[in-house]
């Protein structure tokens, strides 16, 4: 299962949670648009955090305030968490796993955030991420206490409300997708948000524009060619991809062009992998390669040219499978028979909103792109396609 950060921010009774995946809408680009995280938003105003690196029953504090929590269960601990170890929760009612933290952590705050790193086996009715009482005996004043099924990792409590720069420098990606927000104001260059570091250079009229979440890139149509307005991403966003990819992005169209790209990724014209709004039939994704050819064509054209918002995905799974999602449901679905991820880790020519072919540029926008080694289940594509 995927790990997703959690933060909840309190500021003025309002109470606003914005999970990574999970809530897409509440989480924007760093400030300064730098290739890497500008800090954890410590300083003093971190009143505690629980990295979960120990073992035993103590669960030590690292803020200055070394307010240490103890842990029911001492096999708890795992080595897969989300950064070196972290807590596995058996879950169940009542709870025999979990953290009770000291008195006072909250004492005198008024505003705070508190944030963590998720992983759910599954979903409970009321089952806790924490849960914060007011002083009174065990089992109130602990968090979890009708039992998480998953692991925690990197619990962390601010007194004051983390700007959504700064939450979404805690639910960094690191290496588990590639995240182009392009919400730089200005300038040629958009940054991954991810380890990655991929870099992406806009050309020859893409343009900055409102979007879905802070800014986007806008593409204004016209015919296709060597020079047709794009954005090159500088290397493969497959190049660790063995048996599974995705990628998942937001797009608004102005314009049904046939043929025109929302990406296309290639190396000439003898391995690419390409998703076109139109064919002229249907929305079209293909993966080409010397192992063989691979279309998949849902049976209408799913979105329509009105200017309006709407998310799109691709993933390919262990089994081959091949989906396309819009809006956040399985548009088509079928089986490569010959075509693996593993065809495009070397990947040369990598276009947004240009063919390969000549064909028309993309006349609309994209916004908040993800590429993944991995095959982004239904229910996170579903949450990432929120409106």
């Amino acid at each position: 299962m995927r790990r997703a950060v959690l933060a909840a921010s309190l500021l003025a009774g309002c109470n606003v949670i914005t999970p990574d995946l999970l809530n897409p809408s509440a989480v924007d680009a760093p400030a300064s648009g730098d290739a890497t995280p500008q800090g954890d938003a410590s300083g003093p105003d971190l009143l505690l955090r629980y990295d979960f690196e120990g073992d035993g029953v103590i669960v030590t504090d690292s803020s200055p305030r070394a307010l240490d929590g103890r842990l029911s269960d001492g096999n708890a601990w795992t080595a897969a968490g989300r950064t070196g170890r972290g807590i596995a929760l058996a879950g169940g009612v009542p709870a025999t796993q979990y953290v009770s933290l000291p008195t006072g952590v909250l004492t005198g705050v008024d505003d705070f955030t508190i944030a963590v790193w998720v992983k759910l086996n599954s979903t409970t009715a009321w089952g806790r991420v924490y849960d914060i009482g007011n002083g009174l005996a065990d089992p109130a004043n602990r968090f979890m206490y009708l039992g998480l099924d998953g692991a925690l990792d990197d619990f962390r409590i601010y007194g004051r409300r983390l700007s959504q720069a700064e939450i979404a420098d805690l639910a960094w990606p690191k290496t588990d997708y590639a995240y182009w927000r392009f919400d730089e104001p200005s300038g040629a260059s958009a940054t991954d948000s991810s380890d990655f570091a991929i870099p992406a250079t806009l050309f020859d009229g893409v343009t900055r524009t409102d979007g879905r979440i802070g800014g986007a890139v806008d593409f204004p149509g016209g015919d296709g060619g060597a020079t047709s307005p794009r954005i090159v991403l500088g290397s493969s966003p497959f190049a660790g991809c063995t048996t599974q990819l995705t990628v998942a992005a937001w797009i608004k169209l102005r314009a049904l062009s046939p043929w025109a790209r929302v990406f296309d990724f290639g190396t000439s014209n003898t391995s690419f992998i390409y998703l076109a709004p139109t064919d002229g039939t249907g929305m079209h994704f293909a993966m080409v390669s010397p192992a063989g050819l691979f279309d998949l064509v849902t049976p209408t054209v799913p979105l329509a040219a009105d200017a309006q918002w709407h998310h799109v995905a691709v993933t390919v799974d262990a089994a081959n499978l091949v989906s396309i999602y819009v809006d956040g449901k399985i548009a088509a679905s079928a089986t490569s028979p010959t075509v693996r991820p593993s065809d495009f880790t070397s990947l040369t020519e990598n276009w947004l909103g240009r063919s390969r072919f000549g064909d028309p540029t993309l006349n609309g926008a994209i916004d908040e792109l993800r590429t993944s080694c991995r095959a982004f289940t239904a229910d996170e594509i579903k949450n990432l396609a929120r409106k």
